[in-house]
């Protein structure tokens, strides 16, 4: 008999559980929307562009740029040449070595020997339209780890930009906003102390 309550008391406890993590997801969109304290980690001076980083360290900006991409359609990509000429720029500049990147199934440095000019970084994945850059991508050397970036820009001008970890490869919006919206629900931030682009 206690075994029975026991048994029963446990599977009410995970019922509640999952409820109330769906709940979450619906308060997750609705904040969006009411959400008032909004900032950018972009600060442009004439064509120079200045990241704050505690901006995207905090994921200030992170909530607004979720909700925004996940209302929006984006065309993907597996070959870092689609990119937008504006977004390849922007990271060029804020990023060592240029910013160079094997596409998607082609060979990088992995691990922390590099076999000529391989790059450290994979695509996994890139979606783009007008308005909004989503990007995950795996970066070799010391260890192999995923990043996320998603950016927003305004013809050809870079207007918000959020960058941090993934523990799993994400290969299409969808998976990338649900680990986001996941991390964010319960309470664990994607940004280190530390930004590594």
């Amino acid at each position: 008999m206690m075994s029975k309550t026991i048994i029963i008391l446990f599977l009410a406890f995970l019922v509640s559980c999952d409820t109330g993590y769906k709940m979450h997801l619906a308060d997750f969109a609705a904040k969006q929307d009411t959400d008032t304290s909004y900032v950018s980690s972009i600060i442009r001076n004439s064509k120079k562009y200045k990241i704050d980083t505690s901006v995207i360290l905090k994921n200030k900006n992170l909530h607004r740029l979720i909700s925004q991409i996940d209302t929006t359609k984006l065309s993907s990509s597996y070959k870092f040449a689609n990119t937008p000429g504006s977004i390849k720029t922007f990271l060029k500049t804020i990023s060592k070595n240029d910013f160079l990147i094997a596409d998607t199934g082609q060979h990088f440095a992995a691990g922390c020997t590099r076999f000529g000019n391989e790059p450290f970084r994979q695509l996994t994945y890139s979606g783009f339209n007008n308005n909004f850059f989503l990007m995950t991508y795996k970066i070799g050397g010391w260890g192999l780890m995923e990043q996320i970036i998603i950016i927003k820009y305004k013809d050809e001008h870079i207007v918000d930009f959020w960058v941090g970890g993934s523990d799993s490869q994400l290969n299409t919006k969808e998976k990338i906003l649900a680990y986001l919206k996941r991390q964010i629900i319960i309470g664990e931030s994607r940004s280190s102390n530390l930004i590594y682009i």
